[in-house]
């Protein structure tokens, strides 16, 4: 299945239980860029999606998994070897 960048943010968001106001505040962006990424109206720049993966604590080409316990694991792509 083929997911977004902004559909991850919003599950990633979700997930952390933290509203797109907190999430605007830990990445000193406006909450309207939040939502506008989200809705896949806009594309995070490079340092704004940097911004939102550390305050997420997940890569957004990360695989999103939830363990039995309810944890959240993310797991980073391998990348190959040039």
């Amino acid at each position: 299945m083929n997911v977004t960048i902004g559909k991850k943010i919003k599950v990633l968001r979700v997930l952390r239980e933290m509203t797109q106001t907190q999430l605007a505040r830990m990445t000193d962006m406006a909450q309207y860029d939040i939502t506008s990424f989200e809705n896949g109206k806009a594309h995070p720049a490079v340092d704004s999606q940097r911004a939102i993966e550390a305050a997420l604590g997940c890569r957004l080409d990360a695989d999103i998994t939830i363990t039995a316990a309810g944890d959240l694991v993310c797991v980073a792509p391998v990348k190959e070897a040039v």
